[in-house]
């Protein structure tokens, strides 16, 4: 499937950003065929390790409003809604937290999206969560903090407008 002809005028929330991004992105050919064949239909659940899985689960229930789908005593899975992946946390006394490095810097394994972000970095500081960064980057706001097992975590909020 070739996108170079694509009218995006009729796509919801058009702007000329989206025009920027066909222009930058103009193959889709293999993945779009993919995904049409249905071998990849989307992200089913992100995996994070927790030193007290309790106290993890408890944890992102309360900051961020997930709910627990199953508790299975090693691994439990949580969710936030129907169209988001779920988020399973490991128990595991010898793990390394979730985060990699790239020239030097930290960054978030995940980002999550907010719609108020500023409130939920006011939460995080009262759960006394490290936080690392609030930063406006124009067309959105970042914040990055590392949860209650050292994970570093990012969420991001689209600016209207």
């Amino acid at each position: 499937m070739r996108l170079d002809n694509l009218d995006v005028s009729s796509i919801w929330g058009y702007d000329e950003t989206v025009c920027i991004f066909w222009n930058i992105i103009p193959y889709f050919d293999e993945g779009a065929d993919l995904l049409t064949q249905g071998l990849i239909t989307g992200i089913d659940h992100v995996q994070l390790p927790a030193a007290d899985l309790e106290e993890t689960i408890a944890w992102y229930c309360r900051v961020f409003g997930f709910s627990l789908l199953e508790n299975y005593g090693e691994f439990a899975m949580l969710t936030l809604n129907d169209r988001s992946p779920n988020l399973m946390l490991w128990q595991s006394k010898n793990y390394s937290s979730a985060h990699f490095e790239k020239d030097g810097e930290t960054l978030p394994v995940l980002f999550f999206r907010s719609s108020e972000i500023d409130k939920l970095a006011r939460k995080l500081q009262e759960e006394n969560a490290r936080i690392v960064s609030l930063d406006d980057g124009g067309f959105a706001k970042f914040l990055k903090f590392y949860d209650l097992n050292d994970n570093f975590i990012g969420v991001m909020q689209l600016m209207e407008g």
